[in-house]
């Protein structure tokens, strides 16, 4: 039998206990927008990465980013939601705030972007939020269902064709359970889980049996054409839809551009919903524009349609016209969709593949990938707010590469690492914020970062 020494157990629990709170339970709300990802971190910590150009990033200017980067300081963010260009997010106090994007108005008077966080109106009483193309929604505790933004399709729901720069109640019930919106149309389910439908329909994606200009409806209406089930989850694309029942199967409507809808039928369109396949194992669908992603009851990643970036994952640059398995074993638990590319989480990891021409991957690069990238989970350093708000270090565990992040102008005087012993075995040029750690023997470290008269100890672990 081999002898473990005391040191290599040392360093065999740091390192598991690290990839339990550290890496693997890292996020527990992500949404890709067009071009850009938003993420929090089970800390309540807000992140973002991508293309800034409207200050969707919420960084407080417009520098697009290749990796997370903190947003501000707050640890109370509760879920997150991202349409294109702009952002809503919910915090733990039940308020919605809002930033980027802002032609059609975020929750106040439309004008320029805005590239830092802003409340929507004072109300502390939202439950749930979804962004769309250019128009939000959300959901208050008492089940009444709020809309503003763009609306020259109908898509807020409210009975015009108006866009509306405040949050504007949608109707009069108060038994809306959720919602989800696309570039231009909006589905949600009721509490009594029918699932109705509004605003743009081109391409027939309401589901009503209409198509084409002239179809658009600006009040909910109930999808009459579906089968008498319970939906429990509900997706809107780019111009397309997907709704799965209570009994786990897939039902997909709307454009069928580059293989949307995944039926191998040779359609154009849908303008009802059809059933994909026969099986009722399916749990969870979302839509990017012109490609769809799914989860399978065993937690299996599934993608088809539009595939040019290799949005789909599947190491290609196909266009798939049916169903095709991503990322091998299952465990995967969400997948989402952007412009040209996508976003899955697996065991509260983040991984990403598509184009990749703003940073919206977040692997620290522009170049795109047809294949599952994963997302280094970035550390949020120390516990006050000081170190949380201006540093990150990842990977942790670090193979080779160690890369210290400065969120804001913050001067580093000084960087140590020091060993386990307390002695000082490199030290870094300052202005080199990638350590290459490859030379270290496996073990515990310190990085200690001097700043502004202040020692910052960091630690990590070399594998």
């Amino acid at each position: 039998m081999t002898k473990v020494s005391f040191i290599q157990k040392t360093i065999l629990i740091l390192l598991l206990l690290f990839q339990c709170t550290v890496h693997a339970q890292c996020w527990k709300s992500v949404s890709p927008g067009a071009d850009f990802c938003i993420a929090i971190k089970e800390d309540g910590t807000l992140w973002s990465w991508g293309n800034n150009n409207s200050g969707q990033l919420g960084l407080g200017h417009f520098d697009n980013k290749t990796i997370p980067t903190r947003v501000g300081s707050e640890t109370d963010w509760e879920t997150v939601s991202s349409g294109y260009g702009f952002v809503l997010a919910l915090k733990t106090n039940g308020t919605i705030w809002v930033w980027g994007r802002n032609d059609f108005g975020l929750g106040g008077n439309p004008g320029s972007p805005t590239n830092a966080p802003s409340q929507v109106g004072s109300d502390s009483d939202w439950k749930s939020i979804h962004a769309g193309g250019a128009h939000s929604f959300a959901i208050k505790n008492n089940g009444t269902l709020w809309g503003w933004g763009r609306n020259d399709f109908g898509q807020l729901g409210i009975g015009t064709f108006g866009h509306t720069n405040i949050p504007t109640q949608v109707g009069t019930q108060t038994d809306w359970e959720t919602v989800a919106a696309g570039t231009f149309h909006t589905l949600a389910v009721k509490t009594d889980q029918t699932l109705w439908s509004w605003g743009y329909n081109f391409s027939g994606q309401l589901g009503q049996g209409t198509a084409g200009f002239g179809t658009e409806l600006n009040v909910p209406t109930l999808i009459a054409a579906l089968p008498a089930n319970a939906w429990r989850c509900i997706a809107a694309g780019g111009r397309h839809s997907m709704a799965i029942t209570e009994t786990g199967s897939l039902w997909i409507w709307g454009n069928n551009n580059n293989f949307a809808l995944g039926l191998n039928d040779g359609s154009f369109y849908k303008s009802v919903p059809t059933r994909l396949g026969n099986t009722n194992n399916w749990k969870f669908a979302a839509g990017g524009i012109d490609h769809t992603l799914a989860i399978k009851e065993d937690q299996t990643l599934w993608g088809w349609g539009e595939n040019t970036d290799g949005q789909l994952g599947d190491h290609s640059t196909i266009d798939r016209p049916a169903p095709v398995q991503v990322g091998g074993i299952g465990n995967w638990t969400l997948a989402d969709g952007g412009l040209q590319h996508s976003l899955f989480v697996k065991d509260g990891e983040i991984f990403t593949s598509g184009g990749n021409a703003y940073g919206e991957l977040g692997i620290g690069s522009l170049v795109g990938h047809n294949n599952p990238q994963p997302v280094d989970c970035p550390q949020t350093l120390g516990t006050n707010s000081y170190t949380q708000s201006y540093f990150t270090v990842y990977p942790n565990p670090v193979r080779e590469i160690l890369t210290l992040h400065a969120l804001e102008d913050f001067k580093i005087d000084q960087i140590q690492i020091i060993d386990v012993a307390g002695k000082v075995i490199l030290e870094p040029i300052v202005t080199e914020k990638s350590i290459d750690v490859q030379p270290l023997q496996s073990g515990f470290y310190w990085l200690m970062v001097f700043a502004e008269g202040k020692k910052i100890p960091v630690k990590f672990i070399k594998i």
